[in-house]
């Protein structure tokens, strides 16, 4: 089997113009046998999705390690990393505050791919609980004394 340099379709051995694209073909064809095929391997960077050089130590789109992207239990490391996204955020902020719950389960979402981010929804969560049990030993003592 041969292959067509211009489109890439495998044909036989005696077809001069390519079926696919019309192309010619005598002596633009690559032979795809398993003796003269080569692979080549292309690494791309695991956080941003850029093309490495193969003999890369880290990527020239956003700067993390090539080598030490992943730890013997074949999980990310995060710690090291900035990410593009990571920012305090007001909105999530205040949506952690009216709505604890929901502060805590993004806060454990985010703790090790976007640290800064879950810090500004964690805080306003825990505030808004410890204020909660304040306000509501607060009220436990004017009502208390009010009808006690």
């Amino acid at each position: 089997m041969k292959k067509c340099r211009y489109c890439g379709q495998q044909f036989e051995e005696n077809i001069k113009f390519c079926p696919n694209c019309g192309q010619e073909l005598e002596d633009d064809v690559i032979d795809v046998t398993k003796d003269n095929f080569q692979y080549e391997q292309i690494n791309y960077c695991r956080f941003c999705g850029e093309k490495l050089n193969p003999n890369a130590s880290f990527c020239p789109r956003c700067g993390n390690s090539v080598n030490d992207q992943i730890n013997n239990n074949n999980t990310y490391q995060y710690q090291n990393v900035q990410q593009e996204h990571d920012a305090p955020s007001v909105g999530f902020g205040i949506l952690s505050f009216f709505f604890p719950i929901v502060g805590l389960v993004l806060f454990i979402t985010w703790r090790n791919t976007l640290p800064l981010k879950a810090k500004s929804c964690g805080i306003p969560a825990l505030v808004s609980v410890i204020l909660n049990i304040l306000l509501s030993i607060c009220y436990a003592i004017i009502v208390g004394f009010t009808f006690g």
